[in-house]
């Protein structure tokens, strides 16, 4: 019963993500960043930023 739920949540979490990226959410996302960022120190916060969003948003789904 355990693996049965964990292959549900990984069918609709895959099916989110391409439907994020197929509407062009994840370019939406790296073209702000990408525009904000004017030096190597600009690069590494625009990295820092992702990571962290990355991090929140599967801490909120776990």
């Amino acid at each position: 019963m355990g693996m049965g739920e964990i292959i549900i949540i990984s069918l609709i979490i895959g099916g989110i993500v391409e439907m994020v990226k197929y509407h062009g959410g994840i370019d939406f996302i790296l073209n702000i960043i990408k525009s904000k960022v004017k030096n190597k120190r600009g690069t590494e916060f625009g990295i820092g930023i992702l990571v962290s969003l990355v991090d929140i948003c599967t801490a909120n789904n776990t």
